[in-house]
């Protein structure tokens, strides 16, 4: 496995981490690993790549957190009596970690759709002034 792979591994564990209490991470596909604007380089950080896939989860439907899950008890159950469900993701890391702040963009599709790039400001990509306001997070150095 490659130290590239490697990383890429230890982010979805990471991940997985924080997500263990509703759902387990339990695989991932990466099916498209392509740079970011054709190796355009973003300041001082450089070029960013981008990486799609889908993500594989499993929940305990007899977890009561899970019950707010419309219909789980009718979900088919794997061997271990957990249910099963996928998603797409997208992935953005600078090609080169250690000219970056170490930050990374970690976006999982809700109901399949790919949207975590339309939902950045339109601000010039070369000022450094891109914000993700999609989904249930939102952070911003200093936001206006």
């Amino acid at each position: 496995m490659t130290l590239y792979f490697k990383k890429i591994t230890f982010l979805f564990l990471i991940f997985s981490l924080f997500t263990s209490l509703e759902a387990k991470v339990v695989g991932f596909d990466i099916e498209i690993h392509e740079d970011v604007l054709n190796g355009y380089e973003f300041g001082e950080t450089g070029a960013y790549e981008k990486f799609l896939g889908t993500i594989f989860f499993e929940v305990d439907p007899a977890n009561l957190i899970n019950h707010k899950i419309v219909d789980i008890e009718y979900a088919p159950l794997n061997t271990e009596g957990m249910v099963e469900f996928s998603a797409n993701f997208t992935f953005l890391k600078p090609k080169n970690i250690d000219k970056s702040n170490g930050t990374t963009m970690l976006g999982i599709a809700n109901r399949g759709t790919r949207r975590m790039l339309t939902f950045f400001n339109h601000a010039d990509a070369t000022d450094g002034g891109v914000v993700y306001t999609g989904g249930e997070y939102w952070d911003a150095a200093n936001p206006t």
